[in-house]
This record gives C-alpha cells, structure tokens and sequence, in this order.
C-alpha cells in the first residue's frame, strides 16, 4: 500500500492557485491512504471542506477532525482520506495549556480495512504543537498519542502506521521517543521511521520544511532566526515486536517539493511510503 502525509497550509497563502497542484500531485501519486494536516473546515473552506472538494471525484473516503463537531470556531484540523473504508476509532485532543491556546492540536486513529494480504490496520494522523521551543509540549503529547494506540491496535492486525506532521527534527525528544532511542514519562515504545529505513545514512536528509521554499520564509523570519532545512514530516511503522504480521518499507520519498509554473503545493512538502507485508 502507499501511505501519504502532507501539510495543506489551510487556506492561506493564495490557496486557489495551489489546489490545483496538490491535487495534481496526490493523482500523480496515487496514494492508498492520507493524512492531511491544517485541512481547513467549515464557511472558509471551498465548498465547506477543503479535503473533500480537492479529491471529489477520486474514491477515496474522508474523515476530518471536526465532522460533526458543531464549534463554528474551528477552521483547520486533521483529516484522513482513504481509498478503503475507514472508520474513526478516537479522536485525541491534545490539551491546551498555557502556551497552547487556540490551536486544534491532536491525532485521528481509525481502522483501515484494507484488501488481503495487508488486511485491517490501525492508522494514525498526528499534528502536535507546532512551536520550536514547545518540545516539552510535543513530548507529553507523543506519550500520549502512544498510550491512545495502545488501545485500539492489534496484534493480529497489519502493522499500525502512523503518520504527519510532527514539527520536530529526528533528534528531539519526541522523535527520539517514538523511534525507540529513549524513554519518557516511564514510558517506552519503538517504530520504524519509513524514511530512515529505505535511506539510512546516506546523503539524503529528507528535509520537508526549508528556506528554497518562499512559503516557508515568513515563519523562518518571524520564529527560527536562521535559514531552515528541517525534516519534520514522517510516517512511521510499528516493528515486528508490537505485531505479529511484519511489514516492510519498499520505497520513502519526499513529495511535492517543486514548484509548478512558479507555484509551490504548501510550506511543507509530502513523503509518502509505501509499505507490504514482509
């Protein structure tokens, strides 16, 4: 299967011109599964809902975060879109504290029933706190999405993926956590990073927020202080310790990194992956 995570940038930065290369991106790719992060919603999305009028047509099944959700204040969130039925298991909401206020902070998990040999999996859609300095944040919230997968996951199902927009480079807390290499809050856990496991240590860093990109230069200027190439963009498979039926990672690349006719898809490019049983 192929597994897609892409940041939209909600609405903003002349959103009409680069639907259509989003959406020639993702038909170009022909992902199985998505998850989309800042998916607006609501009376400023087009047509209510950016995520479904930008695949209408395409087959795929589409959970945002806020369906059903009567709040009138929130314009951005989370939202899976699926080519196999899907259905929404939890809801995580990341609590607000008191440097997080405003934001709709959390993760989708839902059950993919996908056709055999891969079979039902638990897919997860992540979008922590987003500031460089709230890593404390993203920890706590790490711990907790992990203890919300602990839940609803399976050992006889496919291997859990988990992925999106994690505002976090491989060698903070929070990543460090989710890969294995240390523990937090008494708590422990492993998953395969997909990229890190097609490319190693090689020459390719995998890099999904960077200064090349004129959507990026408003945040850098007004938050980072430098000129940023980050890698904060991952999918991630749970190893063949958590579940019973392993899988592999095929192939890891980054997406939707080059502008076309001088228009760039988001401030973030994509990665997608793609992934079989082992």
């Amino acid at each position: 299967m192929r597994v897609l995570t892409f940041n939209m940038l909600n609405i903003e930065a002349d959103e009409p011109r680069r639907r259509p290369v989003i959406a020639a991106g993702i038909q170009a790719l022909q992902p199985d599964v998505i998850g989309f992060q800042e998916a607006a919603y609501g009376p400023l999305a087009p047509g209510g809902h950016q995520v479904r009028t930008l695949l209408d047509g395409l087959g795929y099944q589409v959970l945002h975060q806020f369906d059903g959700d009567p709040s009138p204040n929130q314009i951005e969130g989370t939202c899976i879109a699926s080519r196999w039925p899907v259905t929404l298991v939890e809801q995580v909401r990341y609590p607000e504290t008191d440097r997080l206020r405003g934001h709709a902070l959390g993760a989708q998990l839902a059950r993919i029933d996908a056709p055999e040999p891969i079979g039902p999996f638990l897919f997860v859609n992540n979008k922590p706190a987003w500031r460089l300095d709230h890593e404390y944040e993203r920890e706590t919230q790490a711990v907790q999405l992990v203890g919300a997968i602990e839940k609803h996951s399976r050992r006889d199902w496919f291997p859990t993926v988990i992925a999106g927009d994690f505002d976090a480079a491989p060698d903070r807390a929070s990543i460090r956590f989710l890969t294995g290499r240390q523990s937090l809050q008494a708590s422990s856990t492993e998953y395969w990073d997909a990229w890190e496991s097609v490319h190693g240590n090689t020459d390719r860093p995998g890099f999904t927020w960077v200064i090349d990109n004129p959507l990026v230069v408003p945040v850098a200027e007004r938050l980072c202080g430098d000129r940023p190439r980050r890698r904060i963009d991952y999918i991630f498979v749970a190893n063949r310790s958590m579940q019973d039926r392993p899988a592999r990672v095929t192939a890891c690349e980054v997406v939707l990194d080059q502008p076309v006719d001088g228009v760039w898809a988001s401030d973030h490019f994509g990665v997608v992956a793609d992934i079989e049983p082992a």
